[in-house]
């Protein structure tokens, strides 16, 4: 675990929860290589050549956001870490005031959000989850637009100033994000890096609609496609490369995983795979 300096103590739980789930990340390799970038441990604040906090501020952040967002790990791309839902990128100098107000608009709810909220993630097509932080009382908000929006209970005179995040349950950074960690751990999620340089991650859940619990290769095909059946059969053959390769699905510290090893074996089957699908 990382040592939280004492100015960001406030914030020590959404540091330590998403460090947790971005190192998971890189190193299950889920996510291209040298993409994870975390603050220097002795600071633990991102300096001002990658982090623009004078833009921060100047697009409307509060200082406890500016400061919050200084210490955050970040994926420096946009990756795709759970259905229709990536990652948003605070790093980097050349990040403008521009940028930094486009990041405070809530998208799915036309307009902005409040100066002290942070937006973790974005929601494609409003199918995913924006896990929403707020540094002035520490709570998160997974929020998914399609699902979550307005409460139909609230009158319109009383909701109209109020975000549609508000809806959803406040939660603990660990509340919110554990079950997201979880699916990567346990292996639920596997990334499939089928296209050169373009990761896609099969999200075996998607697989449950119209299909019984243990699907047979007939009704896959009838409701997925052959083309999803596919990547589904190689995701579940990586699986037992990760197992075999020493992945413990209930451990946090991965003492006897063979990451060279796992790279190799899935380099050469996903290899072997796009041949197949070639024929």
């Amino acid at each position: 675990m990382r040592t939280t300096p004492m100015s960001l103590q406030r914030h020590w739980e959404i540091i330590d929860v998403l460090t947790e789930l971005y190192v998971l990340l890189d190193t299950l390799a889920a996510i291209p290589p040298n993409l994870l970038r975390l603050p220097p441990v002795d600071t633990g604040t991102h300096p001002v050549d990658v982090f623009n906090a004078e833009a921060a501020n100047a697009a409307g952040f509060s200082s406890e956001a500016v400061k919050t967002l200084s210490a955050l790990p970040y994926l420096d791309d946009i990756v795709l870490i759970a259905p229709s839902t990536t990652t948003m990128n605070y790093y980097g100098q050349g990040r403008d005031t521009s940028l930094f107000g486009d990041d405070r608009e809530l998208v799915y709810d036309e307009r902005l959000a409040p100066p002290s909220v942070i937006q973790l993630t974005a929601s494609e097509g409003g199918y995913g989850c924006i896990y929403i932080y707020d540094a002035e009382t520490r709570n998160m908000f997974p929020w998914t637009p399609m699902y979550e929006g307005s409460s139909a209970a609230d009158s319109e005179e009383n909701d109209s100033d109020r975000p549609d995040y508000l809806h959803v349950e406040p939660r603990s950074p660990r509340e919110a994000l554990q079950p997201l960690i979880d699916k990567f751990r346990r292996l639920h999620y596997i990334n499939m890096p089928l296209s050169g340089d373009t990761n896609h991650l099969l999200f075996e859940e998607n697989l449950d609609i119209g299909v019984s619990n243990t699907p047979t290769k007939d009704e896959l095909q009838r409701y997925v496609g052959m083309d999803y059946y596919r990547r589904w059969q190689v995701s579940r053959e990586l699986k037992e490369i990760y197992l075999d390769c020493g992945w413990k699905v209930d451990a946090v510290e991965q003492l006897e995983f063979r990451r060279d090893e796992f790279l190799e074996r899935r380099r050469h089957h996903l290899a072997n795979a796009q041949s197949l699908a070639a024929e």
